[in-house]
C-alpha cells in the first residue's frame, strides 16, 4: 500500500511538472511582450512625480547655467555703473633742496582734475545702457530656453504615445497569434498563417525597442535643458496647446531678439554721445605751498582747465560711433525682415498641421475604430483571411498614428509661433 501511495504521488508530480512546463511554453510565445511592457513602463516610475510642462520650465530657469550666467553678468555691469563717477588720480609733487640759496626751501604741489557733469552723465549713460542690453540679451536667452524646453517636452510625450500605440498593436497582435495556433491546432489553417502571425509579433518587438530608444533621447533632451538627472513620467493626456494669436501680427514687435537690437541701438547712440564730449575741457584746481630762503612759507592756489588742442582722434572715434549705430540700426532692420519671413513659414506650417489635426479628429480616427472592429470580427467569423486581416489592421494602426503625428506637428508649429511672439 505504502509502495503504491509513493507510485501515485510521483506520477502526480511529473504530471504538475509537465503542466508547468507547457504552460510556460505558452508563456515564452504569448507574453513576451508583456513582460516587457511592465518591465519598462512601471519600473523606471518607482519613485517619479508626473512631469508637467510647468515644471520642466521651472526647473530650466532655475537651473540652467545660462540663465544663471547671464544674471550674473548683469550684475556685473549694474556694478560697474558707479565708476562713471570715479575721478582722475589726485596729483601730488615736492620739490626740496638749495633753490634760491643755501638754504633748504621746498616747493609742495598738490592738483586734482575734474571732468564737466554732462561727461560724466553721458558715461554713465553708457553704462546704464549696457546693463539693459544684457537684460535684453537675458529675455532673448529665456525666450530660446523656452522654445527648447516646450519642444522637447512634446516630442518626449509624443514618443511615449508611440510606445502605447505599439502596444496596442502588441496586444492586437498576440490574439491573433493565440486564434491561428488554434486554427492550426485543429488543422483550419496551414504552418503560412501561424508564422506570419509569429512574425508580426516579432516586428512589432523590434519597433517597440526603437521606441524605447526613441524615448530615451527625447528625455536626455528634456533633461538637458531641466538640468536635472531625476526620473522623469509622463503625464497621461497627450493634448494639444491653446491656439495662439495668429492674426495679431504687431505682436511680432515685442519679439525678445527685436527688443534686444533696440537696445542695442540706444546704447550705440549713447556711445556716441559719450565720444562727442571728450572734446570738452577737463577743468583742475591745485594748491602750492613754498618756501623761500627758509621764510614763511608761501601758498598759492591753481585753477584752469585741460584743453584738447588737437581733436583727430576724437573725430575719428565720433566717426566710428556713427558707424556703429548705422550698423545696429541695418542689424534691426535685417532681423525684423528676418522675423516676418520665419512668421510666415510658420503661419504656413500652422494652418497644415491644423488641417492634418482637424481631418483625424473628425474622420480619421473614427475610420480606425471601425476597420479595427471589422477586421477582428471578419477574420474570427472567417469572413476574411489573415492577409486581409493583417493589411487592415495595420491601416487602422496607421491612422492612430497620424493622428498623434498630427498632435505634435500641430503642437511644434504653436511652439514656433509662441517664440516669435514672444510668448
Amino acid at each position: 500500500m505504502k509502495r503504491d501511495t509513493k507510485m501515485q504521488r510521483a506520477k502526480g508530480e511529473m504530471q504538475n511538472i509537465k503542466c508547468k512546463m507547457q504552460n510556460a511554453n505558452i508563456s515564452e510565445k504569448v507574453f513576451p511582450s508583456l513582460l516587457c511592457l511592465l518591465q519598462f513602463a512601471f519600473c523606471p516610475f518607482t519613485n517619479a512625480q508626473t512631469l508637467t510642462l510647468q515644471d520642466a520650465l521651472q526647473s530650466a530657469y532655475k537651473n540652467h547655467p545660462i540663465i544663471q550666467q547671464n544674471d550674473l553678468l548683469v550684475q556685473q555691469q549694474q556694478a560697474l555703473v558707479k565708476t562713471a563717477n570715479t575721478l582722475d588720480p589726485f596729483s601730488i609733487n615736492g620739490n626740496f633742496g638749495q633753490a634760491n640759496s643755501k638754504a633748504f626751501d621746498y616747493n609742495i604741489a598738490a592738483q586734482q582734475t575734474f571732468r564737466f557733469p554732462t561727461v560724466i552723465k553721458a558715461d554713465r549713460n553708457v553704462l546704464e545702457q549696457k546693463v539693459n542690453v544684457l537684460k535684453a540679451a537675458g529675455a532673448v536667452t529665456k525666450n530660446e530656453l523656452t522654445r527648447n524646453v516646450t519642444a522637447a517636452y512634446y516630442n518626449w510625450l509624443y514618443s511615449w504615445k508611440q510606445f502605447y500605440l505599439l502596444n496596442e498593436l502588441d496586444s492586437t497582435y498576440s490574439e491573433f497569434e493565440k486564434y491561428a495556433n488554434k486554427k492550426y491546432a485543429v488543422g483550419e489553417t496551414g504552418i503560412l498563417e501561424k508564422t506570419n502571425a509569429k512574425a508580426q509579433l516579432s516586428i512589432i518587438e523590434l519597433q517597440k525597442k526603437s521606441a524605447q530608444a526613441q524615448i530615451n533621447i527625447y528625455q536626455t533632451e528634456l533633461q538637458q535643458w531641466m538640468m536635472s538627472i531625476t526620473e522623469l513620467k509622463p503625464p497621461t493626456d497627450f493634448t494639444t496647446l491653446p491656439k495662439p494669436l495668429i492674426a495679431d501680427t504687431t505682436l511680432l514687435q515685442s519679439n525678445s531678439l527685436l527688443l534686444y537690437n533696440q537696445q542695442q541701438i540706444v546704447l550705440s547712440k549713447a556711445e556716441l554721445n559719450a565720444e562727442k564730449t571728450k572734446s570738452l575741457p577737463s577743468p583742475f584746481v591745485g594748491i602750492n605751498t613754498l618756501s623761500i630762503d627758509n621764510q614763511i612759507p608761501f601758498t598759492a592756489f591753481t585753477i584752469g582747465a585741460n584743453v584738447p588742442l588737437f581733436k583727430n582722434g576724437v573725430k575719428a572715434k565720433t566717426k566710428a560711433a556713427q558707424f556703429g549705430v548705422q550698423a545696429a540700426e541695418k542689424e534691426n532692420e535685417k532681423n525684423k525682415w528676418q522675423l516676418n519671413n520665419a512668421y510666415k513659414q510658420a503661419y504656413l506650417q500652422f494652418q497644415k498641421a491644423q488641417q492634418q489635426l482637424n481631418y483625424y479628429q473628425t474622420e480619421g480616427l473614427q475610420y480606425a475604430s471601425i476597420i479595427l472592429n471589422a477586421a477582428n470580427k471578419s477574420y474570427k467569423a472567417g469572413d476574411i483571411g489573415y492577409i486581409e486581416y493583417v493589411q487592415n489592421i495595420k491601416e487602422a494602426i496607421s491612422l492612430k498614428a497620424n493622428y498623434l503625428q498630427a498632435i505634435n506637428d500641430y503642437n511644434q508649429a504653436v511652439i514656433q509661433i509662441n517664440y516669435l511672439l514672444n510668448k
